[in-house]
């Protein structure tokens, strides 16, 4: 059997077991993702909320992407993370993202954050992506807008 057989083989197998249901009480998995933007406001603070995990479901994030732009070329984020709390405010877990430098024009600073990581999201909760920005120098409102993707879990 060739290398390359042998290697589509184990992939093929990893992506079956993947997507098979974890436990006894997931009934199914399908694909999700999810996209939100925000104007935020001159505090420094920003959110995009995703909403909330419908009643008999669970998401499992695995992937968070976002974009940045700021009006005001010395601004930048100082934290930057996807945060998952259930109804009662129980926290459930973060993703925190790394903020990279996409470059500045006269106007603005632009940045991005990808991350990979696994945050299993439970019915009712809900999930938000959570920035501050500096705020000692002068500068526009910021723009935010990200994307995140995952399984929807159907529970049994």
């Amino acid at each position: 059997m060739s290398i390359r057989v042998l290697t589509l083989a184990m992939l093929s197998a990893m992506f079956c077991i993947e997507s098979a249901p974890s436990n006894a009480a997931d009934l199914s998995r399908k694909p999700f993702s999810r996209w939100g933007q925000s104007f935020c406001a001159q505090s420094g603070n920003c959110d995009v909320n995703f909403g909330v995990v419908p009643a008999s479901h669970a998401y499992e994030i695995k992937f968070v992407s976002c974009y940045l732009s700021i009006g005001n070329v010395n601004g930048k984020p100082l934290y930057w993370y996807l945060h998952v709390v259930k109804p009662g405010k129980d926290p459930v877990g973060r993703i925190h993202l790394r903020p990279n430098s996409l470059g500045t024009t006269t106007t603005e600073h632009t940045y991005n954050a990808t991350e990979n990581g696994f945050l299993r999201a439970p019915a009712g909760a809900t999930m938000t992506v959570a920035m501050t920005r500096d705020t000692s120098t002068a500068g526009g409102i910021p723009f935010l807008e990200c994307t995140m993707t995952g399984e929807d879990v159907t529970l049994g």
